[in-house]
């Protein structure tokens, strides 16, 4: 079931479900986030590559959605659709990379995810005070059945760009 909260209880949410990911990290150790195969022939640091590859995406579609640029461009080849071809390039383009360089981007792009929600004029419905221009309130919608994901509903759907009225983006 979903649930509409605030931007400061999203944030709020976003810390403390960064807060168990960092001590779970610190558990497994930096000696063991190489061992090979731990996951479907995945390392400890190739999951963290990975979920900073698609966080990265996130970052960047909170941008275009929230700054309406006009052209969206994923962090990997556009040529690229389906999920299973994106995570082959995720893991390819990250898998020789030093671990201290995995798990900093992974901090960098969490700092960028927290500081474009940030700066968003989120406002829930009931909250609203009506001063924002139309295209410019957002919904946010936190989901907990398959991780931490956010929906951005607009009031109205962006002809010129062929938007749908909501974007889901897992974070």
């Amino acid at each position: 079931m979903d649930t509409i909260l605030s931007k400061t209880q999203l944030l709020t949410e976003l810390h403390n479900e960064n807060a168990y990911w960092q001590a779970l990290l610190d558990e497994i150790g930096e000696v063991n986030m190489t061992q090979p195969e731990v996951a479907g022939g995945w390392s400890i640091k190739d999951i963290v590559a990975h979920l900073t590859g698609w966080r990265r995406w996130s970052v960047k579609r909170f941008q275009f959605e929230l700054n309406h640029e006009p052209d969206f461009t994923p962090p990997w080849p556009p040529a690229l659709q389906s999920d299973d071809d994106i995570n082959a390039w995720i893991y390819a383009s990250q898998r020789d990379r030093p671990l201290a360089d995995v798990l900093s981007d992974s901090h960098e792009v969490w700092q960028q995810l927290v500081e474009v929600l940030d700066h968003c004029d989120a406002t829930a419905p009931e909250g609203g005070d009506g001063e924002q221009e139309p295209d410019q309130a957002l919904v946010l919608r936190v989901s907990h059945r398959n991780g931490l994901t956010l929906t951005i509903l607009r009031p109205c759907v962006n002809e010129d760009l062929k938007q749908p009225p909501s974007t889901t983006i897992l974070v």
